[in-house]
């Protein structure tokens, strides 16, 4: 069974913030493999697991293969599930944007 919950934020000055989401997938349960793709801006995109980084890379480069390879799915499969359900009325436990 896996998990798959989104996150986003800003960071950055106060006058001239920028976005940054998280896709995260957790494979096996509380306790199994963590894989987070983050995504900010001007194409800044770092590859975590289990909270410690494997991959970043800058501009033109993505990391969708990679995802895929360590979380068992792909990133627009990830992202359609966060979307179903952020369109929904009913969160999923922890996903912090209901």
């Amino acid at each position: 069974m896996r998990q798959i919950y989104r996150k986003t934020g800003t960071e950055g000055s106060r006058h001239d913030p920028y976005e940054w989401e998280e896709i995260t997938v957790v494979a096996g349960g509380p306790n199994g493999r963590r894989t987070t793709l983050r995504r900010g801006a001007l194409g800044y995109e770092r590859l975590l697991v289990n909270g410690v980084k494997v991959i970043e890379v800058f501009g033109e480069a993505s990391l969708e293969t990679v995802f895929r390879e360590y979380s068992g799915v792909s990133l627009e499969e990830a992202e359609r599930v966060c979307y179903m359900r952020s369109n929904s009325s009913i969160p999923e436990m922890g996903d912090t944007n209901p």
